[in-house]
């Protein structure tokens, strides 16, 4: 299997990322809405830690989705790959 196969089928097993679209389109709209009503040290705090609230909402449309649980249809190379780029981030 090659990587833009592998790349394909996890696509289409997230549905594309429809449920991380859904939930971060979500937390930022409701973002935007703190920014026009309340203060502005409230809408920052609310945008500062809105992924603490969208992170779980997204797993939990993919679990809903069954996408979390089944197997990965990607190659060791990906999976090894995913987890170099998200240490560099929280090291980062």
């Amino acid at each position: 299997m090659d990587l833009v196969e592998s790349l394909r089928l996890l696509a289409e097993q997230n549905i594309s990322g429809v449920a991380f679209l859904f939930a971060y389109g979500a937390t930022w709209l409701v973002c935007g809405v703190l920014w026009q009503r309340v203060s502005l040290l409230v809408a920052a705090y609310a945008t500062l830690f809105q992924g603490v609230v969208a992170l779980p909402i997204a797993l939990g449309v993919l679990f809903l989705l069954a996408a979390v649980g089944s197997a990965r249809p990607v190659v060791d190379a990906i999976t090894q790959l995913s987890v170099l780029i998200g240490m560099s981030q929280v090291l980062g």
